[in-house]
């Protein structure tokens, strides 16, 4: 029965409900993954429901029976992509030419129905930069709608191309908006028709934008019976009080100026005049660029249906060229792959967590291709055959803590990565011959703790975790005797596990003195290594990157060290604490 149903939906069930399988899933995966066409979907969803009036008699009609084709078709695919998100998990939206040829017809009516388009495009560009935002803290969601499983995304993905996905935004979003706000054609029509007349006309035109600014202002000045302008300068004199209590205090360097940040000392300083220039201006800008599209326009002749196309597929191309390219390279494995093919000899085979066995095969060779499911059994196999016989395995970035703590059960060692960058799927083997270790973890999980600790330390959380000291690290990577206030430096602190810790916890640092703390919560070994998978005789190194504020002077402060959960820290069960934090010694401030 289930082999049929399979067939029949050209879908394989899963096992057990997927944990997103909800009815907006499918929407969601759109929005993210057609960006930045999404933006405009809704609207242009609206568009098909309404003909223009432009549109008459036997063209009327077939054009009402391709638009409720295309609505009644979107609508029946994402009925079926609902009721299958259960069974099948994600999978590929079939729909996708229908949505395209939604939004052609929209782009087509812009020329037929040119009034009242502005809010519509306004609305664009405030859901292109909202999806943007999204985007930009989960980049690989751009790639949901392809059906990807989300559990292969490596957890350590770096986004370098960022600024480009909020180009494809503003110009999608703002260039629709700038082409969509004068539809009706007035300006590329009457504005500018040429010669002397061009000129007069542009100038009757910005006369009338100010004396429509002129009599927004006068309304401005008496709604609410006055008390917004009366707000407005309120916060001026705010600001330029503000301003002249930085002046001042910069001046007679008062104490308590040494802690505002940099930014806000810069935001502060100068907002009294930014922030009345800046409203000032915004309306000058806004009608230029208004009319430099109009102007633009009228010398391509193109139609602003036209126009808003290009703005599309200039958008389209920032993520098909940049984009979309960095996402994808961070979940190939064709660099592993790659050095693979170079660095391995005959004889020596290759294990894939996570990787298609048939791309893999194109760089191989004809050499011993292995599909392994589980850690532990990559692990196992990692190490299984003659001693001196090397063996390779290809793991996502995601999968090398758990795949490093099975190798350390098993082996007492971190599992050697010959070729390796964060967020990029790494080649590993059983033993280096004469490459450096690229493993991620390799400062951060010791066998041993090093020879000399510069402030060591003895205690006990739990039973289970040793505190064995901490050092002092300045930006060079050498220990320091003392710090400098506004210079960075590391704080490393050791321990030895005794015992299995089942949960994790956060780690904090106090430094504590003359009134004065500096509070540094921060995950352990920055996240990259849970608790859960630390072994009995693991010695781990957690390193915090701190800088305290210029109000900590010269001298001696107390460092605390502990974890916590919630409200509750980790339990202090041997050397010198208070509420479980561990008194690990002092801190020297120069």
């Amino acid at each position: 029965g289930g082999a049929l149903v399979e067939r029949a939906i050209g879908a394989a069930l899963l096992a057990a409900p997927a944990p997103t399988a909800t009815f907006d899933a499918t929407i969601q995966r759109l929005g993210h993954g057609l960006f930045p066409w999404s933006a405009l979907l809704p609207f242009a969803l609206v568009a098909c429901v309404r003909l223009p009036a432009a549109v008459l008699g036997a063209r009327r009609q077939r054009q009402a029976a391709l638009r409720i084709s295309l609505l009644v078709g979107a609508s029946a695919a994402y009925v079926v992509h609902g009721y299958l998100q259960p069974f099948t998990g994600n999978l590929p939206f079939v729909a996708t030419a229908l949505l395209a040829a939604a939004i052609a017809m929209a782009l087509v009516d812009v020329d037929r129905r040119p009034r009242h388009m502005g809010p519509a495009a306004l609305a664009t560009l405030l859901l292109a930069l909202l999806l943007a935002r999204d985007l930009s803290t989960s980049p690989l969601k751009a790639l949901a709608a392809l059906g990807l499983p989300e559990h292969r995304f490596p957890v350590a993905f770096r986004l370098s191309h960022e600024p480009w996905l909020w180009a494809m935004a503003l110009v999608f979003g703002g260039g629709l908006w700038l082409l969509l706000l004068d539809a009706d054609g007035t300006l590329e029509g009457k504005l500018l028709p040429g010669g002397k007349r061009a000129r007069g006309a542009l100038g009757d035109w910005f006369q009338r934008r100010v004396s429509e600014y002129e009599a927004a202002l006068e309304h401005l000045n008496i709604v609410w019976h006055g008390n917004l302008a009366f707000g407005f300068l309120l916060l001026e004199a705010a600001a330029v009080g503000l301003a002249l209590t930085l002046w001042v205090g910069r001046q007679a360097q008062w104490e308590h100026l040494r802690d505002v940040p940099h930014l806000f000392n810069v935001m502060g300083f100068n907002a009294w005049w930014v922030l009345p220039l800046g409203l000032a201006l915004a309306p000058l800008l806004f009608d230029g660029a208004r009319v430099l599209v109009a102007w633009a326009l009228r010398r391509s002749r193109l139609s602003r249906g036209s126009a808003a196309l290009l703005v599309g597929v200039a958008a389209a191309q920032c993520g098909s060229l940049v984009f979309y390219p960095a996402v994808v390279g961070q979940l190939s494995p064709k660099l592993a792959l790659e050095e693979y093919a170079q660095r391995h000899r005959p004889g020596q085979p290759l294990g894939l967590m996570g990787v298609n066995e048939r791309v893999a095969r194109y760089y191989t060779g004809g050499e011993l291709v292995v599909p392994l499911a589980t850690v532990r059994k990559a692990a196992s196999w990692l190490l299984a055959g003659p001693a001196q016989a090397r063996r390779w395995m290809i793991v996502h970035d995601s999968d090398i803590a758990e795949m490093n703590a099975a190798y350390r059960e098993l082996e007492g060692n971190n599992v050697p990565v010959v070729v390796g960058r964060d967020g990029f799927p790494l080649l590993l083997s059983n033993r280096l011959a004469g490459e450096p270790d690229r493993n991620p973890l390799a400062n951060m999980v010791l066998n041993a703790p090093p020879s000399t600790i510069q402030h060591p330390v003895v205690a006990t959380f739990d039973g289970k975790l040793q505190l064995l000291g901490w050092d002092v690290v300045g930006e060079d990577g050498a220990m320091v005797p003392f710090v400098v206030p506004g210079q960075p430096f590391v704080l490393r602190s050791y321990y030895r596990v005794t015992g299995r810790i089942r949960r994790d916890y956060r780690a904090f640092l106090h430094i504590d003195g003359d009134g004065r703390r500096h509070n540094g919560d921060h995950p352990v070994l920055a996240g990259r290594y849970p608790m859960a998978l630390w072994r009995v005789g693991d010695v781990v190194v957690d390193r915090y990157q701190l800088a305290l504020t210029p109000n900590f002077y010269p001298g001696d402060y107390r460092v605390y060290l502990g974890f916590f959960r919630g409200k509750q820290r980790m339990k202090v069960t041997a050397g010198r604490h208070h509420d479980n934090r561990v008194a690990a010694g002092t801190l020297r401030v120069r």
